[in-house]
This record gives structure tokens, C-alpha cells and sequence, in this order.
């Protein structure tokens, strides 16, 4: 019996707890894997990534009073939609 083999065929639940661990070292690695695969940016869509993510503080700061950086004030939100416990404070 032929089963294909490859990331791509792993259970999102599988690519939803990689996504978290990723999102936990680093913003930009959780961002290199989105766009890996189709897989790893649906999984990257799920809350549970965005409450693992870990945001320095000043990147925080610094997105939400720069006017430059609409993407991580869109990040940010998401991530206290989500639940994040450091960015809600």
C-alpha cells in the first residue's frame, strides 16, 4: 500500500503545536514558516499560536505607537483577540 510521506501530509494538529513552539522563539521564524507551506500558514492562523507567541517588549511598544508599522499593530490585536496574556497587559 503506497502512503505518501512529507511534512505536507502531517495533521494540522501536528502543524498547529509546531507553529506554537515556532511562534514562541520568534515573530520572524513563525513568519518564515507561514510561508513555507500551505500547511504551516493555516496552522499559523489558529489562536492557539498567537497566545504561544513571544513578543519582546519593545517590539510591542514600538509597533503600537510607530505609525510605519500597521502589520504588528494587526499582530498585536490578533493576539489579544486571541487571549495572549502579555500583550493584554
Amino acid at each position: 500500500m503506497y502512503r505518501p510521506t512529507g511534512p505536507a501530509n502531517l495533521p494540522h494538529d501536528v502543524w498547529t503545536l509546531i507553529a506554537g513552539r515556532t511562534a514562541a522563539q520568534s515573530v520572524r521564524d513563525l513568519c518564515s514558516l507561514r510561508m513555507s507551506c500551505t500547511a504551516a500558514r493555516n496552522a499559523g492562523e489558529e489562536d492557539f499560536v498567537y497566545r504561544c507567541a513571544n513578543i519582546p517588549i519593545w517590539d510591542q511598544r514600538w509597533w503600537s505607537v510607530s505609525p510605519m508599522h500597521q502589520p504588528g499593530r494587526n499582530f498585536l490585536a490578533r493576539c489579544r483577540q486571541s487571549g495572549h496574556l502579555e500583550v493584554l497587559f
